[in-house]
């Protein structure tokens, strides 16, 4: 999934994805919401209030899914 296939099941801009990407903007709940969805991952796995060693930051997670959907094209 391209970033602009995940904001178009968002419903926002492909900015946005990548301000999130990148932790430059903090989703809305409803926008959070909606990426866990169209991910398939429980929200608590991608959004989570403390950061710590054992987790990943959201910004990795979904980097590294970016990085792994290019691979299988």
């Amino acid at each position: 999934m391209s970033q602009q296939q995940l904001a178009d099941i968002v419903g926002c801009s492909r900015q946005t994805i990548i301000s999130i990407e990148t932790g430059k903007k903090k989703p809305s709940v409803e926008i959070a919401l909606k990426i866990s969805y169209a991910l398939k991952t429980p929200m608590d796995q991608i959004f989570f209030l403390e950061e710590s060693s054992e987790k990943e930051t959201f910004c990795q997670k979904i980097s590294d899914f970016f990085k792994c959907s290019k691979k299988s094209f």
